[in-house]
């Protein structure tokens, strides 16, 4: 039974044994005696059941959860680095310090609106959720402390863009000017051509080499993975990764003849120099030239003419290489693609062929059936119907009219 007694000052105090042996003990204070009896009560209840926590280990702060985290995190190196730069920019000048058990909801919760306040990305937001959730929820696993507060914890959700399925005769188009613009360059028309063909994700297609390729049957295994530091990870995310997918009768010819060149060992696609493929800059300098096409600029070509005029006038001519004078636009109608659309645009061609659900989910490299659904409905079936259903309501209204 816990010892209760009224001190000097005039708080109520109560003492009583904790897990640890019969000399352990714990005292809590309170002003209303009443309630220390409550508080005191449901301490030796948890004490009777196993469920007690030791409070001083509550004091633990998110800093030190951090280093314990970090010790345990597994995972690619660019998960672990965007992590460390989340905690480091956006978890820690407000966590750092703090001490776990004394972190309430309420507090996460307007820690998340300042930053989506702020201008914070909602997928940094998102991610520094799951970091300081994670942090907590070690704390529990450790019986730091009883619950995690972060568990509903609500998020402005990420904004998404639409799905941009490019058609058979886009892709041709794509193709063929990254042939035009880079015809030697095997991370140029021929990558592309294959990441349409195969729905491998970037980062697959970009490890893959001359070993992963069955020749026989024209199938090429998608397994290792390119990190963002550039180093090549030999396993997948998830089991579902490790797969081998078919090469087309259309892509063959070229991509045998590029295997062929091939040394054992040596990647696929490889940058200018030979070397691991970077996403940024072939985003940059091989996607987004692929899907544009450069034509003269007026406007560049009207201003050059006239401080070319204005030097010469001055005895002053213009010197050096000539300036740029052309301008970029877009080579395909709508809503231009990414790379990722490759992936699902592969995804809905084997649904609009009718290829089993399951089958796409191996082909794919997908865990569940949730990620593979979202293929399954045609593409413009929805629509026609709802457009045709729609004219006969008009075409009727005329008529009764």
């Amino acid at each position: 039974m816990a010892w209760i007694r009224q001190l000097d000052s005039g708080l109520w105090a109560a003492t009583y044994y904790t897990p640890t042996g019969p000399k352990d003990r714990d005292t809590i204070t309170d002003p209303n005696k009443k309630r220390l009896e409550k508080r005191v009560g449901e301490l030796e209840r948890q004490v009777y059941e196993g469920t007690w926590i030791d409070p001083d280990l509550g004091k633990q702060t998110v800093g030190k959860m951090w280093d314990l985290y970090k010790e345990k995190r597994s995972g690619s190196k660019g998960g672990r680095k965007r992590d460390e730069s989340v905690y480091r920019c956006h978890v820690a000048p407000r966590w750092q310090r703090a001490q776990i058990a004394g972190i309430l909801k309420p507090d996460a919760q307007a820690w998340v609106s300042k930053m989506e306040a702020d201008g914070v990305g909602a997928a940094t937001v998102e991610q520094a959720v799951v970091i300081l959730r994670a942090l907590m929820e070690l704390g529990v696993d450790s019986k730091f402390i009883r619950v995690n507060p972060i568990v509903k914890i609500k998020v402005a959700p990420r904004p998404t863009s639409p799905a941009r399925i490019v058609e058979f005769d886009e892709q041709d188009l794509i193709v063929a000017n990254l042939d035009k613009i880079y015809p030697d360059r095997p991370d140029a028309g021929l990558f592309v051509e294959t990441l349409f063909a195969t729905g491998a994700r970037w980062e697959e297609a970009a490890a893959s080499h001359k070993e992963a390729v069955d020749v026989r049957n024209r199938l090429v295994h998608l397994a290792a993975v390119v990190e963002r530091d550039g180093t090549i990870r030999p396993y997948p995310k998830s089991p579902a990764g490790d797969r081998w997918v078919p090469i087309g009768d259309d892509l063959w010819p070229r991509f045998y003849a590029r295997w062929k060149q091939l040394k054992r060992g040596e990647l696929l696609f490889t940058s200018v120099r030979g070397g691991v493929l970077n996403y940024s800059h072939w985003l940059a300098r091989v996607w987004n030239r692929g899907i544009s096409l450069e034509e003269p600029d007026p406007e560049r070509i009207a201003a050059h003419e006239a401080k070319k005029a204005a030097r010469a006038a001055a005895g002053r001519p213009l010197t050096g290489p000539p300036p740029r004078l052309t301008k970029y636009v877009p080579l395909l109608e709508g809503l231009q693609p990414t790379p990722h659309d490759t992936r699902h645009t592969y995804g809905t061609r084997l649904a609009d062929a009718k290829v089993p659900v399951h089958d796409i989910m191996a082909l794919m490299g997908h865990e569940n059936l949730e990620s593979a659904q979202i293929y399954l409905k045609s593409r413009n079936g929805r629509h026609d119907v709802a457009r045709a259903g729609l004219a006969n309501l008009r075409e009727a209204a005329r008529s009764r009219s």
